[in-house]
């Protein structure tokens, strides 16, 4: 586009349409820069989407061949923090360093305990999106059976970008256990910090659930499911004991798994997770294939605008 400037008898501008001309060009400039700064953002963003794509693609290999081994190194401790509050920054750094290292053994932890619990039941992980929000890219993940392809679970990683530009796992969060790894760590942590007898607690707790898992091997659910409501509550409503005593009830009846799906459905804050006990309580009411898939989209469509 050519900008033609008005000339006088004598061929020269006035000044003041010389003034004119240089505020247009300011302008033209101006606008010009803008543009080409939105342009350089969004290829930046395009190419962290692609190492994003490319992050997750790797990782559904890696649990798909069942080897926890790759995605180990993934971790970052310090990303990780962010998510448990601002309250966090505010502890001495000795102690943020000695909960960095907690932390990560705990991930390891939970990522190995869920690979050989896929192995185990011969699962199978697909990855179906991947998008950002607030800076954080969200990898999520169909969990099915191989052979009969139904559809078990969610599973949903957290990545974003650590201080020298390498994308690291932040959070991880399975939509079936209704909480995300932060949230577990971060519920242990307020406990042990509110009460002094926490970890004596928090031992029987863990011996209830182990004696619980051990008449569960045996097939005697209903001792099983006994001897977890035997848990204190504090402990038996945090994420890391509600889930299996949900689970054990499934293996009693369907009207006390409903309960207990009702039970944990209150429990938890994400939204995706309510919607996938709502899809568990109304397959058990009208076990409507068709129906059963239109609940899972709606979970689906959850994560993907989350």
């Amino acid at each position: 586009m050519s900008f033609k400037i008005p000339m006088h008898k004598n061929h020269f501008p006035s000044i003041s349409q010389f003034a004119i001309s240089k505020v247009f060009l300011v302008i033209v400039f101006t606008v010009f820069s803008l543009v080409s700064c939105k342009e350089i953002k969004k290829a930046e963003i395009d190419l962290e989407l692609f190492e994003a794509e490319d992050l997750a693609l790797a990782i559904e290999n890696s649990l798909n061949s069942y080897s926890s081994d790759s995605l180990r190194g993934l971790f970052s401790p310090a990303l990780f923090a962010r998510r448990l509050g601002s309250d966090f920054k505010q502890r001495p750094k000795m102690e943020r360093q000695y909960l960095y290292s907690i932390f990560n053994s705990l991930y390891i932890q939970n990522m190995e305990t869920y690979v050989e619990e896929a192995k185990l039941a011969g699962l199978e992980f697909l990855l179906f999106d991947v998008h950002m929000n607030n800076e954080v890219y969200r990898l999520n993940y169909l969990v099915t059976t191989k052979e009969s392809e139904n559809l078990i679970n969610y599973m949903v990683l957290y990545v974003r970008k650590d201080r020298v530009g390498d994308l690291k796992v932040a959070n991880m969060y399975s939509v079936q256990k209704g909480f995300s790894l932060a949230q577990t760590i971060k519920e242990f942590i307020d406990i042990t910090e509110a009460d002094s007898r926490a970890n004596i607690k928090a031992e029987i707790a863990n011996q209830y659930r182990e004696e619980a898992f051990y008449a569960s091997s045996l097939g005697n659910y209903e001792k099983a499911y006994d001897l977890m409501k035997q848990i204190d509550s504090k402990y038996l409503n945090t994420s890391n004991f509600a889930y299996y005593k949900v689970i054990l009830s499934s293996k009693v009846s369907d009207s006390l798994y409903r309960s207990e799906l009702e039970w944990i459905r209150a429990l938890t804050s994400n939204e995706s997770s309510k919607q996938f006990y709502d899809c568990m309580i109304q397959y058990i009411n009208d076990k409507d294939d068709e129906n059963a898939i239109e609940c899972q989209e709606k979970i689906q469509e959850i994560l993907v605008n989350y």
